[in-house]
């Protein structure tokens, strides 16, 4: 895809972005790490331009692309980030720019999990009886698609606060995942969960919070990722290192 030492612009806001940014400042390219989310005081990678804020859609990234001489265009978003990703596919395409696109492997159930799966969150929200209390892993956006079901006793947890008043039987917290097991069970054990709610975004971040559910054998309403999102993928940063020294 991209020649060694050429400007690479990354879109990113998650843990598979800071590490590719920094594998391939070492390889020798100029990166550009683009961050347009809504995450306050998000990690940013070392010893690479930042560039906040969004570009105007398909069409303004397609400029940047040119503008900035871009020759190579990483996607690294989270999976579920679909408006994103078409507008970085089309600009690509606008600017002639090379696309990479960067995610973790899905989650794949164990023997002992109980997982279900649904189409989407606005799905999995039809799934529980009435009155139950659930534990939702879906980000402050991922919550709004919940909002038809304020009957749910809902433990949210969240970085950043959705953008509508929860109902009264809900409950949000504001801090990301525990990062082990024993924590993560505390944690459901407190909320009296039911049922746990999460999008398959693969990151190793959310484990112990599956692992947490399978210990104490709840069921797992487990949100598919959009069938589109694997369009041009890498799945690890060895094979983007590979990708990315290869010639346009």
């Amino acid at each position: 895809m991209c020649d060694k030492s050429r400007k690479i612009l990354i879109l990113g806001g998650t843990g598979l972005a800071r590490q590719a940014a920094a594998r391939l400042r070492n390889q020798g390219h100029e990166v550009i790490y683009s961050l347009a989310g809504i995450t306050t005081n998000p990690r940013l990678p070392a010893d690479v331009r930042i560039h906040r804020g969004g570009f105007g859609g398909a069409r303004g990234l397609a400029e940047w692309l040119r503008r900035e001489r871009a020759d190579c265009l990483l996607d690294a978003t989270h999976p579920f980030a679909t408006t994103i990703q078409a507008n970085a596919a089309a600009a690509a395409k606008m600017a002639d720019v090379p696309r990479l696109r960067l995610a973790h492997e899905p989650w794949r159930p164990g023997r002992e999990d109980r997982w279900i799966a649904a189409e989407s969150i606005a799905h999995a929200a039809t799934m529980m009886p009435q009155g139950a209390h659930a534990f939702a892993a879906l980000g402050s956006k991922g919550l709004a698609a919940l909002r038809p079901r304020p009957d749910l006793r809902l433990f949210a947890r969240v970085m950043t606060p959705p953008h509508f008043s929860p109902p009264p039987r809900w409950r949000i917290i504001r801090e990301g995942p525990r990062g082990c097991v024993a924590r993560e069970l505390a944690l459901l054990r407190a909320s009296r969960a039911q049922w746990l709610i999460c999008r398959n975004s693969g990151a190793p971040s959310g484990l112990p919070l599956l692992r947490a559910a399978r210990t104490l054998r709840l069921p797992v309403l487990m949100v598919a990722r959009p069938q589109n999102e694997d369009d041009g993928l890498t799945r690890d940063l060895e094979g983007l290192a590979r990708a990315v020294q290869k010639p346009a």
